[in-house]
């Protein structure tokens, strides 16, 4: 898989990469939802890693949807917090969740059931 993380903290982004790369997929990372979209425009991407709280501008959940309606990529969200208002939203617009801290095999295990989601054709 080509894989688009967002995250805005640096350290973070290239954490998540270097976890998808030891895994065998190709990783691209951006800090902010608008270099997201305009990495999305100009690449294949097949799955975005996106965390939810992206500081200012848009934030990971608008994003989501963006990615999804513009560019039919699907999307991962991440946070350090899920209150129960934010379960809707998560489920319409992303096709897994990852709650921080997590571990390699914690993405791991994540991305072996949405790549089995997606080849299977639901996303």
């Amino acid at each position: 898989m080509n894989v688009l993380v967002v995250d805005d903290e640096p350290r973070v982004a290239g954490l998540l990469c270097e976890m998808v790369r030891e895994m065998g997929h190709q990783c691209v990372s951006t800090g902010s939802a608008e270099s997201a979209t305009g990495a999305a425009s100009l690449g294949e991407f097949s799955l975005a890693i996106v965390d939810i709280n992206l500081g200012h501008g848009i934030d990971g959940i608008s994003l989501a949807r963006i990615l999804k309606r513009d560019h039919h990529i699907p999307t991962v969200l991440v946070s350090g917090y899920r209150t129960p208002g934010m379960d809707n939203l998560i489920e319409e617009n992303a096709i897994g969740f990852l709650p921080k801290p997590f571990t390699s095999s914690d993405l791991r295990t994540l991305l072996i059931d949405i790549y089995a989601r997606m080849a299977r054709g639901a996303s």
